[in-house]
Parts: structure tokens; sequence; C-alpha cells
């Protein structure tokens, strides 16, 4: 997190286990009792309240007025903040800031501000899901492939602003992405992986402390015709049995017989139980990304022109011979880019986890290619 404000004393240790379960639970550690983080600083709260409170969204607010926050106009006077609502998701709005003054503190006059959406119930669950996500961010300040946050209270964040959007959007947009702006994508994509499965590994913690867990086109941003990761709110902290120090299994309960789901981009690991996973998990869900980038489409849709139950395609993730299929005119082109990228996505959608590579080598992969 770009601050200045000291965020590693003791006042600003979270009192909250390092992961939840419950009705907004992705992960089940149980019982707590049993377990700690990995790594001390999974407790640290990384409060910047002071620059959120210096950053007044309230004059643009009112000039909107809340029936009309989803104009697509910016409001204010020349010695306000001009905001822009953009969207909302399940727990938090997005707002667009702009503002002279905003350069002088971010070195940026537009940034973004993401505050809890007004129907949202205040549980620690969802504090705890905030305060994952901007610890996350403040430890991947040195990458270049993370957005930058440059503060960050209670519910409420400010981000990098992303001129591109996120990838879903921005592809859609964009139809004629060339090839070599894809392999950039794919390229930067793995590097940002790398950077996250890096976080707090040493001699002491060999395996990854911190897991992204929601990769897919919404979370990547286009910043400056790069892409950067971005919503860590379902990042895993790793945790340590307290009799053995060693690292926990990290169960996903996921139902992969729904579409909610999102079962296409799934590995089999996540579904089948006891639904043990690992870093490997995401590094096939950068394959399905691989893939998405190759043919606009999720893996396994080009099995059939028509709609397949999602029970017949959770079958065909779960059979070790079956590979992602990919259209004739892509497996048979001679464009290195599109070369490159089928051999990335080959090899991250392996069956078994453990002949996959790691991000750091498929980082290294990537780094023959400019």
């Amino acid at each position: 997190m770009r601050s200045s404000t000291n965020i590693h004393d003791k006042q600003n240790i979270a009192r909250v286990p390092p992961a939840f379960t419950g009705k907004l639970g992705k992960i089940d550690i149980t019982p707590y009792s049993r377990a700690g983080p990995a790594s001390e600083w999974h407790r640290y709260h990384p409060l910047t309240c002071n620059i959120i409170h210096e950053t007044s969204i309230l004059d643009g607010l009112y000039e909107i007025g809340l029936k009309d926050a989803s104009t697509t106009n910016f409001t204010g006077n020349d010695n306000s903040t001009k905001v822009k609502f953009l969207s909302k998701g399940s727990q938090r709005a997005s707002w667009l800031l702009m503002n002279n003054d905003l350069s002088s503190i971010y070195k940026e006059e537009t940034v973004i501000m993401k505050t809890l959406i007004w129907d949202a119930s205040y549980t620690k669950e969802r504090y705890n899901y905030q305060r994952v996500d901007a610890l996350a961010t403040e430890r991947l300040t040195s990458s270049n492939h993370v957005v930058n946050a440059y503060g960050f209270c209670g519910n409420s964040v400010l981000n990098e602003f992303s001129d591109g959007g996120d990838l879903f959007h921005y592809m859609k947009e964009n139809e004629n992405i060339t090839l070599q702006q894809k392999l950039v994508f794919a390229r930067d994509s793995a590097f940002g992986l790398k950077d996250i499965h890096g976080v707090g590994v040493d001699d002491a913690h060999e395996i990854p402390t911190l897991l992204h867990l929601d990769i897919k086109l919404h979370n990547f941003l286009v910043v400056k015709g790069k892409l950067k990761f971005h919503d860590f709110n379902n990042a895993h902290l790793q945790s340590r049995s307290k009799r053995t120090g060693k690292p926990r299994d990290i169960h996903r309960h996921v139902n992969c017989t729904t579409g909610r789901s999102n079962v296409y981009r799934r590995a089999p690991e996540e579904c089948t139980w006891p639904q043990v996973i690992s870093e490997k998990m995401e590094v096939y869900h950068l394959g399905v990304f691989f893939f998405t980038l190759l043919t606009k489409k999720e893996p396994y849709k080009f099995e059939d022109e028509g709609k397949r139950p999602l029970s017949e395609v959770l079958e065909w993730i779960l059979d070790n011979h079956r590979k992602p299929k990919l259209p004739n005119e892509i497996e048979s082109s001679d464009n290195s880019a599109v070369k490159t990228l089928i051999v990335a996505m080959r090899v991250c959608t392996r069956f078994n986890p453990m002949q996959r590579p790691s991000a750091k080598k498929l980082s290294l992969y990537f780094e023959m290619f400019p």
C-alpha cells in the first residue's frame, strides 16, 4: 500500500482469526483453536484512516443525489472532488474521484474509492474480507502486476485508477486485440501470480502463504496497456497447525454441479472429494484464462455447439484423458504468440496438480518472449 503510515505496530494487529466460515465463508479451516497463521503479518490490520478521511467525496455526492447515483457524468464544482459512480459489486460500490489536489498525495489526479454498499450488513466476516484485501495489496506494493492501494479504513479503500477497466469488458469493447497484446496479458498474469505466491515465502515458509482464489477476467484490470490483479476479497491466508507447525490442508467447498460455481473454469481437484487444493489450482485457472485469450470462450464449450448439461461438463473435467479442445484454426496456427499461449495453456491445465508448473516457472517461460 503506497502510504508513509507505519501500519505494522501492535495497535494494528487484527483481533480476528485468519479466515472465516459461515454464510459468506469460502474456506473451511476449523477448529481455530488448533490453527494459527502461517506468518505473523497475516494478523496485521493495515489501517490508514487519515488518508481516507482526507479524501472527501461529500460535495460530489450531494450534487449527484442518491437517486441519480448511476449518472455517467462527473459532478462537483471546480474546488471539490469530482465524483462518478462506476459500478456496484456484491459487497462494495466503486466511485471514480477526480481532483487536482489528489496528485499531491497519490501522484495521480484520478483514483478509485470503494465503499460498502448501502444494504450490506456490518459483520466481522465482511470486515475481515476487506482487511485481507487491503493486507494482500499492501504486501504486494512492490509488484507491477497488482493494482496499487493508497489507503484503507473500515470497509473503504482507495485504489489505483484503471483506464482500461476490467478485462471482461475490455475484451468485449476491443474485439481486435492483437495476438501480441494477448501474449503480453498472459505474461503479465503469470508475473502477477508469481508475485502473489511469493509473498512471505522464505526458508521458514517454503510454500505460498497467500492465494488469490478468484482468478477470472473480471478480476484483471487493464492499466496503461498492462494487466494487473485486483480484488483479493476472497484471498486465502495460509494457516499452520499449532501442534506440528506444518501447513494445514485447504478444503474448498464448491458445488461443481451448479452454474453459479463457474464449473467451466474449475480445476479437477476443486470438484473431487475432499476438495483439498493448493497453489497449483490457481495455475490451472491461469490455463483457463489462456484458453479464453485464444478463443474468447471457456474450455469445453467447443465440445458441442449445443448446450451441454453441467453434469456432463463436470465428467469431462474429471476425465484425466480429456484436454480442453481448441478450434482447428488455432491449433494449426503458425503464429509464434499463439504457439506460446497453447503451450502455456496445455501445461497449466494438466489433470495432476503435481505436473503443473509453479507460477515462478511459468513466469520464467514467458520471460523468453519479449
